[in-house]
């Protein structure tokens, strides 16, 4: 380890191994253990390493799912999922007019029917107050609209230490670290840069949302983003756009030369350094507050990031390995599981089964997830985006997408069928050996289980519009 990362390291003082059950009560009725998880925006899920002491140590006590996959590559959606286990198109619209509806239960409704105290400190953008998503929760604190883990655990910390705060609880932790913007404060922000930020590269990665108009190795500074993007293409990443920023050219921006390119990457690692101070910042309150023992905790990422697999540095223009794979660590109290490695494909479905397994309740009807404490079997992982797109993955890890109709549209299945073989709609994953008409028949049959119309709004509230053009969304400019 780099003797700048050492310093990083939070003496976490973890008490010796415990048995991972409840406690009992004096009347011999078990006590349901304190729950925490933690959603780290925007991390991938092969960032952990050199940049995350303190998420290795953590991931040392814990069950490590190494092949974890967010069912959306949007906020919103991916927390609505995990909330639920459903996938977001049996909740609403896939777009941003999305709400739960009244009729889903959701993690938080479940866990208090079950007598926890539950609190959210989230970091605002897609996970403030006005998308809805803090339904159930008896404390929902949106600190900062895209915000960071420097605001959210001060005030969860206090919760924790509120004597209002009822026994037993449960605690969401969320923040923007490794969202763009990726430069974080000194030394964070440059600790991994090749060379110094300056020039059109340096202006990008300052520039929020700079890295988000970095296309095909041309910095277009100068063109609104719905046209370097357009969502009206059949893929934002298509034939289409790549011709039309070709054509673009120097007239509305820069070429970039891969170095260049290279640093954008590096100033993302020192936003992931960033984000594991803040982790062990965490362990270290949870350990002086004697929680270790008590409570189980998780850590995962909502979704992931290209950082130039495909000439873009975004998470919304595609349902790609790097967008969709994400860390997913489990510790339970004492940290028992003692870095127990599990290679089969999970999903961040399975957050909502794995937490009511840990309670002890029964899973809630409708759920698609399951418990990851027990056998897990293989299984066919989707997930879906706003940009109408969904993907499969396939036990053996072989992924492909498919766009141009929304996933909560009823003409999905035709248009499954009727795309050809070889067309635009098709994307295979890096690597992967997936043939169209296998991924066809696996989207066709998960389909077939989904609803097959449009639900919830149509219209987009005024304030959310607002909020997402802070930070680039469709329809910023």
């Amino acid at each position: 380890m780099s003797g700048r990362l050492g310093v990083l390291l939070v003496g976490l003082g973890l008490a010796a191994m415990a048995a991972c059950t409840w406690s009992a009560q004096a009347e011999g009725t078990p006590t349901p253990p304190p729950i925490i998880v933690v959603s780290l925006d925007t991390f991938r899920g092969d960032a952990l390493g050199e940049a995350t002491p303190n998420l290795n140590r953590l991931a040392a006590e814990s069950m490590i799912f190494t092949a974890a996959h967010a069912n959306a590559n949007e906020t919103l959606f991916s927390h609505a999922s995990m909330f639920t286990s459903r996938y977001p198109s049996e909740l609403g619209a896939v777009d941003y007019s999305f709400e739960f509806p009244a009729t889903s239960t959701t993690l938080a409704e479940a866990m208090g029917a079950h007598g926890y105290d539950t609190a959210g400190f989230v970091a605002g953008g897609h996970l403030s107050p006005i998308f809805g998503l803090q339904k159930g929760f008896d404390t929902w604190s949106s600190v900062r609209e895209w915000g960071s883990l420097f605001h959210t655990l001060p005030p969860a910390l206090a919760w924790l230490d509120a004597p209002e705060r009822k026994e037993p609880w449960f605690l969401f932790l969320h923040g923007y670290d490794t969202h763009a913007r990726y430069l974080k404060p000194p030394p964070f922000g440059e600790m991994f840069t090749s060379a110094p930020l300056a020039g059109d590269i340096g202006d990008a990665i300052r520039r929020p949302p700079g890295t988000a108009r970095i296309a095909d190795g041309w910095y277009l500074v100068r063109e609104p983003y719905n046209t370097i993007f357009r969502p009206q293409d059949i893929r934002g990443r298509g034939l289409e756009a790549r011709a039309r920023i070709q054509a673009m050219g120097q007239e509305v921006g820069t070429p970039l030369s891969p170095a260049s390119l290279a640093l954008v990457g590096e100033v993302y690692q020192g936003a992931v350094a960033y984000t594991d101070l803040w982790v062990g910042r965490l362990m270290a309150g949870l350990e002086s507050r004697g929680l270790l023992d008590t409570a189980w905790i998780v850590i995962l990422g909502d979704h992931g990031e290209e950082l130039g697999e495909d000439g873009v540095f975004n998470h919304r223009l595609s349902l790609s390995a790097e967008v969709l794979h994400v860390p997913l660590i489990i510790r339970p109290p004492g940290g028992k599981a003692g870095g127990q490695r599990i290679d089969t494909p999970v999903s961040l479905l399975d957050l909502m089964p794995t937490l009511l397994d840990i309670m002890g309740a029964k899973p809630a009807a409708g759920m698609r997830g399951l418990s990851l404490l027990g056998e897990i079997p293989a299984r066919a992982l989707h997930a879906e985006s706003p940009l109408r797109e969904i993907s499969v993955l396939t036990p053996d890890g072989q992924g492909m997408s498919f766009t141009g109709i929304s996933p909560h549209s009823p003409f999905l299945p035709m248009a499954l069928k009727d795309a050809q073989d070889g067309g635009p709609a098709w994307r295979a994953w890096a690597g992967s050996t997936l043939t169209i008409p296998a991924a066809r028949e696996r989207m066709l049959d998960w389909r077939s289980t989904l609803p097959t119309g449009r639900i919830g709004q149509t219209q987009i509230d005024p304030a959310r519009l607002k909020l997402l053009r802070e930070k680039g969304y469709w329809g910023a400019e």
